[in-house]
């Protein structure tokens, strides 16, 4: 509901373009849970992937061109606000908490 709310305000600059990949786990989306239909977690499946979700996207994923960000939006109802996880293979701190 918020990414959908975030197209149709149309807050952006003329010159970006978005995409948008509402629900990479579909049949976790209709079980409301995390993992897929085969009980794997999806969102732990990118380093070694084996999940057919999981392939499709890294494969679509290589056919676009290179993004300058990305944004994974998740559901989290064990938390209160927001957090921020960053791949970071240098160390360098870039984020104030």
């Amino acid at each position: 509901m918020a990414a959908l709310q975030l197209l149709l305000d149309n807050f952006w600059p003329p010159e970006m373009e978005l995409w948008l990949c509402p629900c990479l786990n579909p049949t976790g989306f209709v079980l409301n849970r995390r993992e897929n239909e085969a009980g794997a977690d999806l969102n732990r499946q990118y380093l070694e992937p084996t999940q057919p979700e999981t392939l499709a996207h890294i494969a679509w994923l290589k056919k676009q061109p290179y993004f300058d960000l990305c944004l994974c939006l998740h559901e989290d109802w064990e938390s209160h606000g927001f957090y921020l996880y960053e791949l970071n293979p240098d160390g360098v701190r870039r984020w104030r908490s």
